[in-house]
């Protein structure tokens, strides 16, 4: 047989439609059930629908009725009211839950197309260049003061607890790693005394895990039981952490190892009986890849990752300051220049003098890193008076005033990973000279094309530079929510992440990314986070 309204072919004797839902013969359409077709548990509830949330129950299913149920139901009363049951064992089975029909169509109308979803908004020209151009940060952790030690957080403050319960995290997250201690010991309860104490020593990283076990590394070099770690702000730099254990057990002497990036030992300090594995650090890190070892007044060397004298004091005649790798000055009075590893000069402050610059020479504090150095000098007073105090910041492997000899530089900051933080009243970048006549003469147009203006009479402007001159990030780069003001200060944390932070505290409320050169991003910035070796901030 055939629907007289769809057409749709069916056996014979069906009382429905089963594509239209058409009724025949006067039977009543079935109701359409509102939920997911499923067989009902004990609680009469459905299975979730497709599509629908994890966990998401389907909406009970309907219960159908008609007026075969209600006749049966009024002859079932009818019969128990005069006490006579009824059993008919010839009954057909109650029929299976008819499957849910679609709505009825009207007669001659033809089956509607599925509706196609509706198509996206498209993106606007300008958020699809945003999206194509905005960079992804790395994921990235850091340390953060907590009690007596440090947290571990991520760049969004979420923090990592230690899997070891008591391990106290020594230093700040960097590099991969933190290093944690925690102390063991047996109890005898027979004589109420506790023995066996013991300072364990592990690499924790950034998921909280004890990675590398330091005790053999501490055991082979002969400490054991009890002992602690010095150092006043010390973690992972360069591939290298320098690690100062202080024993304290009879018989057994501190230790200074420099580990590499799988905590091996990469090599020793202060076992050898002279030279320069003699020496103990004198810097708690390594910083542009050098390290300062000290054995004694005027017996200090400067020492690559793997233990290699790069520059010593007695082949300088004078105590070595490492300027970054490849360069280096002395501290010997009336010795302005610096050096190469080879003992050759490659710049001297004092040829900015000329004219009416005088006294120039390298400042006290200095980036200490990619060979950029503080220069000073004093222009004359032409009626006698005090005379004008200079600066500027001086790369000498590029031959670059990163900012010009003038007195326009207010602040900037420890070099690292070839970039530094500037604080100048006047250009960034803007001069290049490559002799003492060129500096001076740079100094001379910075002070006369600025009228008499100077650093305490002129906005300040704040940008983390390269080493070649280049403005990397500047306030306006930034999004405008972190509110960064123009003269910002910015302290290096590590793996090229700086902490943007005010001059009321050094605590950062900002983070900036810069990898390879290039700005990355910038984000808010956890709470309480660790101040990092080679994180200087200097006036000029």
């Amino acid at each position: 047989m055939f629907c007289t309204k769809c057409g749709n072919q069916m056996p014979d004797g069906s009382k429905f439609c089963t594509k239209c839902g058409a009724a025949f013969g006067g039977a009543a359409a079935p109701e359409i059930s509102t939920g997911a077709a499923a067989a009902g548990g004990a609680s009469g509830q459905g299975a979730p629908a497709a599509g629908a949330p994890k966990g998401a129950e389907a909406p009970a299913r309907k219960k159908r009725t008609g007026l075969i149920v209600g006749i049966a139901a009024a002859a079932v009363v009818a019969l128990a009211a005069v006490g006579i049951a009824v059993a008919n064992p010839f009954a057909a089975p109650e029929p299976a839950p008819a499957p849910i029909e679609e709505p009825v169509a009207e007669p001659g109308a033809v089956d509607p197309e599925p509706e196609a979803a509706a198509d996206a908004e498209p993106a606007s020209a300008d958020a699809a260049s945003a999206g194509a151009s905005e960079p992804t940060l790395p994921a990235v952790w850091f340390g953060a003061y907590s009690g007596n030690g440090f947290s571990l957080v991520d760049e969004y403050g979420n923090v990592t607890v230690p899997a070891v319960s008591d391990a106290v995290l020594e230093t700040p997250f960097a590099d991969g790693f933190s290093l944690g201690t925690w102390e063991t010991s047996e109890y005898d309860a027979e004589w109420d005394q506790v023995h066996d104490e013991q300072t364990h020593y592990a690499l924790f990283d950034s998921a909280g895990a004890a990675a590398v076990d330091l005790d053999p590394v501490l055991a082979a070099t002969g400490v054991t039981g009890r002992s602690s770690v010095s150092g006043d702000v010390t973690s992972y730099a360069d591939g290298r952490l320098v690690l100062t254990v202080i024993a304290q057990e009879a018989g057994q002497s501190n230790v200074f190892l420099v580990l590499d990036e799988q905590g091996s030992l990469a090599f020793e300090l202060g076992k050898a009986a002279e030279g320069p594995l003699s020496a103990w650090p004198a810097a708690d890190a390594f910083h542009d890849g050098v390290l300062l070892a000290r054995a004694g007044l005027g017996d200090e060397y400067l020492l690559d990752t793997s233990g290699n004298v790069l520059a010593s004091a007695q082949e300088a005649g004078a105590p070595v300051v490492s300027l970054g790798y490849g360069y280096y000055r002395k501290d010997a009075p009336d010795d302005e220049r610096v050096y190469g590893y080879d003992g050759q000069p490659l710049f001297d402050a004092a040829s900015v003098n000329g004219g009416d610059v005088v006294g120039g020479k390298l400042g006290y504090d200095q980036p200490g890193a990619s060979g950029i150095v503080l220069v000073t000098a004093e222009r004359e007073n032409p009626y006698g008076g005090a005379n004008k105090s200079l600066a500027g910041l001086y790369s000498v492997g590029s031959g670059t005033w990163i900012v010009p000899l003038g007195e326009d530089l207010a602040n900037f900051g420890d070099a690292n990973d070839d970039v530094l933080w500037v604080r100048t009243a006047g250009s960034i970048g803007s001069s290049a000279a490559t002799d003492g006549a060129d500096a001076a003469a740079a100094a001379a147009t910075a002070e006369g094309g600025a009228a008499g203006a100077s650093s305490t009479d002129a906005a300040l402007r704040s940008a983390i530079v390269s080493a070649s001159g280049e403005v990397v990030f500047d306030a306006s780069m930034a999004d405008a929510a972190l509110a960064i003001p123009e003269d910002f200060r910015a302290r290096y944390l590590h793996d090229g992440w700086w902490g943007i932070c005010d001059d009321a505290t050094s605590e950062p409320y900002a983070l900036v990314c810069i990898q390879d050169g290039k700005f990355l991003g910038a984000i808010d910035a956890p709470q309480n986070l660790a101040t990092y070796p080679n994180s200087e901030m200097y006036s000029v």
